[in-house]
């Protein structure tokens, strides 16, 4: 399977599956699932979707996809500058891109529990 698109929302994902499925073309859409997981900006190495085709219908799902686009606008191409420096500004500032790393348990010791414990079943 060959690579023919990186749709940029889940908008333009359902829109080029229905188109894709419509003119009979077999498709994948790589990291479908996982990329809606982790919403937010859309990584190549990590969330980021892609549309993929068998190598023989790729000139078909290619002249699909250009036509999709050429009616699909997505919402965020009419933001203007100050809603675009928010953005940057927030991601800087608050990291929302980036995932996070395991929960440590609070306190400066690591939590443990007996099985036992508070069951009233200790000694056992």
């Amino acid at each position: 399977m060959v690579t023919i698109c990186h749709p940029v929302d889940d908008v333009e994902v359902l829109m080029l599956r229905v188109a894709l499925d419509f003119a009979g073309i077999p498709f994948y859409v790589h990291n479908e699932s996982f990329g809606s997981l982790f919403p937010g900006m859309q990584l190549p190495l990590w969330n980021e979707r892609a549309i993929r085709v068998p190598p023989a219908c790729a000139e078909d799902a290619v002249a699909v996809i250009r036509q999709v686009r050429e009616s699909y606008r997505p919402g965020f191409s009419d933001l203007t500058v100050r809603s675009k420096v928010r953005i940057l500004f927030e991601a800087f500032l608050f990291a929302w891109p980036v995932p996070a790393g395991e929960q440590k348990p609070a306190g400066d010791e690591p939590a443990t529990t007996d099985p036992g414990e508070g069951t009233g079943e200790g000694g056992r």
